[in-house]
C-alpha cells in the first residue's frame, strides 16, 4: 500500500482536530437539547433564514417551486432572496425528506460542514506558498474557526463565502503560477453568483485586488504581467457569463425593485461624502475584537457599537494581534524587490482603508452604507500573513523584537481598558497572548537545541485553546430555540394548524390570504413554513412599491424595523384587510371582535374566523384618484372607508381632490389624560366606552415619550396590535390605533423586557361616521392559483371601470385581458391595475423574472464556450483523449 505522503497526513491531523473542536464547541447542540437557531440578536436564524428554507421544502413537496413566492408577504421575487447557496440544497433535499419540521436539527451540522470546508480550502491555499505542514495546519484551523464564520455564518448565506474566497483565491493562483487560463476558477465564480450577488460583489471585489497586486509585483515582463491578469479577468468574466440567468435578473431585481438601492445621490457623491472615519464606539469595539468576537458581550450584555452581528468582524485568533507586526515590521527586511515590498505596504495600507473609513467600507457593499459585512474578505490574507511569519520564525530563526513589544503592549491595553468580563475574559486572553510570544521566542532561540516539533506543538495547543474558547462563547450562553420547546413545534407544525388549513385548502378553491392575531414561530414569516399566502414578512430587500403602499396606507403593518412588515400588528383594520384580500384570520380568541370578521370554525384551540367584506384577490373600481390629489399627511382623513371607495391611481391629474372632505374624521369630545410612568412594565389606561358609541370605526392617538430606549407591545381586547420601540436617538413614538368600539375597554401598554419610564401624552380619539357609498356590483373570481407564477381570473363588470389585484407593481408581471397584452398601472401606491371596459373578461396575469430569458441565453452562450474551450484545452477531455490514444498507438507499434 502506498505510504501517505506528509501533506495528506497533515489534511487528516486538521480534519481531526477540527472534529474534536466543534464536539467541544457544539457540545450541547448535538448532545444536548440546544438548537443552532437563536432568539436573541441572531434571531435572523428563527425570523427569516430557517422560514425560507421550509418555503423551499414545502414547494418542492408540493411540486410548486417557482420564482415567485406568494407566501412570503404579498408575494415577492424569489431573486429578490439569497436561498440558492450550494450547500444549503443539502439542507432542502434532507427537509423534503424528513419534513420541514427537522430542519433546526440539521442547523448545528451545516455549520460545522462550513467550518470543515473553511479549513481545508485555506490547507490548500496555503499550500500552494510551499509552507510546511505543521505552519498550514495552525494557518487553516484558525481560519476554520475565525471570528466572521462563527459569528456570520450562523446566518448561513454568509458563511459560504468563508469558503469560496479562498477557494476562488486558490484558484487563481494556481492560474497565476502556471500561466494557464483557469476553467476551474470561472466555475468557483459562478457558484459565487449562484449563491448570492451581493456576497459575489464583495469576494470578486477582493479577488480583483489579489490579482492586481499578486500580478504587478512580479517579476516579469510588463507584456507577460498584463496577459496574466487579462486571461484570469478573462476566468472571472466567463464564470459571470456561466451564472447569468441568476445574475441579471438579481442585479435588475436590486436596481429597478429593491427599495435598499434607493438613493438621490451617485456613488462618487456617496463616496466622497463618506471619506471620514466612524464614530469612537466603532474603534473601540473594533479594537477589541482583534482579540475576540465576544469581548463586548452578545445579546442583551453587548456593550460595543452596532450589534453583536453588524459590528466589525476582525477576530481571527490572538495569534494575528502577534504576528500582524511581526510582518509589518519585516517587510522593509524581506529578499524581495522594491515595487514587491511597496505592494505589501500599500495593501495593507488599502486594508486599513477598506475597513475603518466610511468610504472603504461602502466600495465594499455596493455604495449602499458603511458597514461591516464585508471583513470576511481580509480573513484569508490574515491566515497567510500568519502563515508567513510562522515560518519565518520557526523555520528561518527571524524574529522582531519592536514588533513583539508592540503587541504585548495592545495585551496590556486590552487588559486594562476592556470591559468587565461580560462573555469573554481579558485576563485570559491576556494570558494566552503573553504565552504565545514565549512559545514564538522558545522556538526563535538557538542556544537550547530543542526538538523541532516542540515550539509549534505548544503553539498549536495554545490556538486551540483560544479557538474553543472564543467559539464556545459565539455559541453557547445564548438564547436558543431548544428541542424540548413543544409550544414552538406545535405552533408551527401542530395538528390544530394543519387541520385548519387542510380544511380552508378543501373548502375555498378561490385565491385567498390568510393572516394571524398572534405570533407563531416567527415574528412574521410564518406563513413560508406553514405554507399559505399572507401579508405579513421579513425582507431586508422590499418591493419599494409596497413599501411605500405601507408607508402612506397601512404604517401600522411595519414592526419594529422598515424591513419587518407584521399583520397581528393591526388586526382591527377591517377594510384594509378587505382590500388586500385578508379572507381568514386565526386566533385564539373565542371572542374575537373584528368588524367584518365572524367565527367559522373551530379547530382545538384555535379559531377560524372569516371576513364577508372579501372574496378575491381583485377588486372593481368607478371611482379614480391620481397621488397627486392626496395629502402627504392624511392623518385627518378616514383612509379605511376612502380606499373602500376610490381606488389611487399613479394618473397625473384623475379625481377630484374636495372628495376627501367627505371622509374627513371627527374629533371627539372625550380625551384621557396623560400619565408619567416610572419603574413599571405595564401601563392599563381605561376607556369610556359609552362616549364613543356614535361612530362606526374609532382611533386613538397618542404620543409616549420614553426616557430610554425600549420595546413596548400595545395591546387592544387581549390581541396584541402594534410594537413600538425608543431608541436613544428617537425617544418619542406617536402612535394611532383603530379601537374595536363595541367591546375594548382598556389600551395596554406592556414592556418586552424589564421596567420602563416616561409619560404618555393626552389620548385624542377620532371617529368617522358612516356614510353612504354607491358600489358598483361587479363580479370578480380568480382561483387558487396552480403556479405562483400563473394568476387567473374572470371579471364580469356591468360598468367600464378599474381591477386593482392586490399583488405587488413589479417588472416581470405581464397582464392579459382576453388573451390580449394589457397595459398593468400601478394602483393604491403599490399594486397592479388593469382598466377594463363593461363587460365579461377573463384575466391572466403571468411573472417571468426581468432578464431571465437574456441570462438564459447569456449562461447557455457561457457554458457552451466553457466545455468547448476546456474539451479542447492541453488537459481538456479530448487533448487528453488524443494523447491516452497515441500512447496506446505508439505501444501497439512497439510491440510489432
Amino acid at each position: 500500500m502506498k505510504k501517505l505522503s506528509a501533506p495528506t497526513k497533515a489534511l487528516f491531523f486538521l480534519w481531526l482536530l477540527i472534529l474534536l473542536s466543534c464536539l467541544v464547541i457544539f457540545r450541547r447542540f448535538i448532545f444536548g437539547d440546544e438548537l443552532a437557531v437563536f432568539k436573541d440578536v441572531g434571531s435572523d436564524t428563527l425570523q427569516q433564514y430557517l422560514m425560507h428554507y421550509n418555503s423551499i421544502i414545502n414547494s418542492l413537496r408540493d411540486g410548486n417551486l417557482s420564482l415567485w413566492d406568494f407566501t412570503n408577504g404579498f408575494g415577492t421575487s424569489m431573486y429578490a432572496l439569497n436561498l440558492f447557496h450550494p450547500l444549503l440544497f443539502l439542507l432542502y433535499l434532507a427537509g423534503t425528506v424528513t419534513g420541514p419540521a427537522h430542519l433546526p436539527m440539521l442547523m448545528v451540522y451545516f455549520e460545522i460542514l462550513q467550518i470543515f470546508l473553511a479549513a481545508t480550502v485555506m490547507f490548500f491555499f496555503l499550500g500552494e506558498f510551499k509552507f510546511s505542514a505543521r505552519t498550514r495546519v495552525i494557518g487553516a484551523y484558525l481560519y476554520g474557526f475565525n471570528g466572521y464564520l462563527l459569528v456570520w455564518g450562523q446566518h448561513y448565506q454568509f458563511g459560504l463565502f468563508v469558503i469560496l474566497l479562498p477557494l476562488l483565491l486558490l484558484l487563481a493562483e494556481r492560474a497565476v503560477r502556471r500561466k494557464q487560463f483557469s476553467f476551474l476558477l470561472a466555475l468557483a465564480v459562478s457558484i459565487s453568483v449562484l449563491s448570492s450577488v451581493y456576497m459575489a460583489y464583495m469576494t470578486l471585489l477582493a479577488l480583483g485586488l489579489y490579482l492586481l497586486f499578486r500580478i504587478f509585483s512580479m517579476e516579469e515582463s510588463f507584456k507577460v504581467r498584463i496577459k496574466l491578469f487579462l486571461m484570469n479577468c478573462g476566468s472571472i468574466l466567463l464564470g459571470l457569463l456561466m451564472m447569468m440567468a441568476v445574475f441579471l435578473p438579481s442585479m435588475l431585481y436590486l436596481t429597478n425593485i429593491s427599495s435598499r438601492m434607493d438613493a438621490s445621490l451617485s456613488l462618487i457623491e456617496r463616496f466622497l461624502g463618506n471619506m471620514k472615519p466612524f464614530g469612537d464606539a466603532f474603534y473601540s469595539t473594533a479594537f477589541y475584537r482583534l482579540f475576540s468576537s465576544n469581548l463586548c458581550g452578545i445579546s442583551d450584555n453587548y456593550v460595543g457599537d452596532v450589534n453583536y452581528y453588524e459590528a466589525p468582524v476582525l477576530f481571527i485568533g490572538i495569534l494575528f494581534v502577534i504576528l500582524f507586526f511581526q510582518y509589518l515590521f519585516t517587510i522593509h527586511r524581506q529578499d524581495a524587490s522594491k515595487k514587491q515590498k511597496a505592494a505589501q505596504y500599500l495593501a495593507v495600507a488599502l486594508s486599513c482603508f477598506f475597513i475603518f473609513i466610511q468610504a472603504g467600507s461602502m466600495v465594499f457593499n455596493a455604495f449602499v452604507r458603511a458597514f461591516s459585512r464585508h471583513t470576511f474578505v481580509f480573513m484569508p490574507f490574515a491566515a497567510l500573513l500568519m502563515a508567513f511569519s510562522l515560518e519565518q520564525i520557526f523555520s528561518k530563526r527571524k524574529i522582531n523584537f519592536p514588533g513583539l513589544a508592540v503587541s504585548a503592549a495592545l495585551f496590556a491595553v486590552l487588559f486594562l481598558t476592556a470591559p468587565e468580563a461580560v462573555q469573554a475574559s481579558p485576563l485570559f486572553i491576556c494570558l494566552l497572548g503573553f504565552l504565545m510570544i514565549a512559545v514564538l521566542l522558545l522556538g526563535w532561540q538557538k542556544r537550547f537545541a530543542l526538538p523541532s516539533f516542540l515550539a509549534p506543538a505548544l503553539l498549536l495547543m495554545l490556538v486551540i485553546v483560544n479557538m474553543i474558547y472564543d467559539s464556545y462563547h459565539a455559541y453557547n450562553n445564548r438564547n436558543t430555540l431548544q428541542k424540548s420547546d413543544t409550544e414552538y413545534f406545535e405552533q408551527l407544525y401542530g395538528a390544530d394548524m394543519t387541520e385548519a388549513l387542510d380544511y380552508l385548502r378543501e373548502n375555498d378553491e378561490t385565491f385567498y390570504r390568510v393572516e394571524k392575531d398572534y405570533d407563531a414561530g416567527s415574528y412574521c414569516m410564518d406563513a413560508l413554513a406553514q405554507n399559505y399566502f399572507g401579508v405579513s414578512t421579513y425582507n431586508s430587500a422590499p418591493n419599494r412599491y409596497v413599501a411605500r403602499f405601507i408607508k402612506k396606507l397601512w404604517p401600522g403593518l411595519e414592526r419594529l424595523s422598515p424591513s419587518m412588515f407584521s399583520y397581528r400588528q393591526t388586526v382591527y383594520d377591517a377594510e384594509l384587510a378587505s382590500l388586500v384580500n385578508i379572507k381568514y384570520l386565526l386566533s385564539k380568541n373565542p371572542a374575537l371582535d373584528v368588524d367584518g370578521f365572524s367565527l367559522k370554525k373551530q379547530f382545538g384551540n384555535l379559531y377560524v374566523y372569516q371576513n364577508q367584506n372579501t372574496g378575491s384577490i381583485g377588486k372593481f373600481y368607478t371611482k379614480i384618484i391620481s397621488e397627486d390629489k392626496i395629502p402627504r399627511n392624511t392623518s385627518s382623513i378616514d383612509m379605511d372607508s376612502f380606499l373602500t371607495d376610490y381606488l389611487i391611481v399613479e394618473h397625473s391629474g384623475c379625481g377630484d381632490a374636495a372628495v376627501l372632505k367627505d371622509y374627513e374624521l371627527k374629533k371627539v369630545k372625550y380625551t384621557i389624560k396623560g400619565q408619567h410612568f416610572a419603574g413599571t412594565e405595564e401601563l392599563t389606561i381605561p376607556i369610556d366606552r359609552e362616549k364613543l358609541e356614535s361612530y362606526e370605526r374609532i382611533y386613538a392617538d397618542f404620543t409616549i415619550t420614553f426616557d430610554s430606549p425600549a420595546v413596548a407591545a400595545v395591546t387592544l381586547n387581549n390581541s396584541c396590535c402594534r410594537y413600538i420601540s425608543a431608541t436613544e436617538d428617537k425617544k418619542k413614538v406617536h402612535v394611532r390605533l383603530r379601537i374595536p368600539n363595541r367591546t375594548c375597554r382598556t389600551i395596554r401598554i406592556s414592556s418586552t423586557a424589564g421596567a420602563i419610564n416616561g409619560k404618555i401624552s393626552k389620548i385624542h380619539f377620532y371617529g368617522a361616521p358612516s356614510i353612504w357609498t354607491e358600489h358598483t356590483r361587479a363580479e370578480v373570481q380568480f382561483p387558487a392559483p396552480a403556479k405562483d407564477t400563473l394568476v387567473e381570473g374572470n371579471v364580469n363588470n356591468s360598468v367600464d371601470g378599474t381591477l386593482m389585484v392586490s399583488i405587488p407593481y413589479e417588472d416581470g408581471w405581464n397582464a392579459y385581458i382576453d388573451g390580449k397584452t394589457a397595459k398593468i398601472h400601478r394602483a393604491d401606491y403599490g399594486f397592479m391595475a388593469l382598466g377594463l371596459t363593461a363587460g365579461n373578461h377573463e384575466i391572466r396575469l403571468e411573472y417571468q423574472a426581468p432578464g431571465l430569458q437574456t441570462g438564459i441565453l447569456l449562461s447557455l452562450l457561457g457554458w457552451s464556450i466553457f466545455l468547448i474551450l476546456s474539451a479542447l484545452s492541453p488537459h481538456g477531455f479530448c487533448q487528453v483523449k488524443r494523447r491516452a490514444f497515441q500512447k496506446k498507438q505508439q505501444h501497439a507499434d512497439s510491440q510489432n
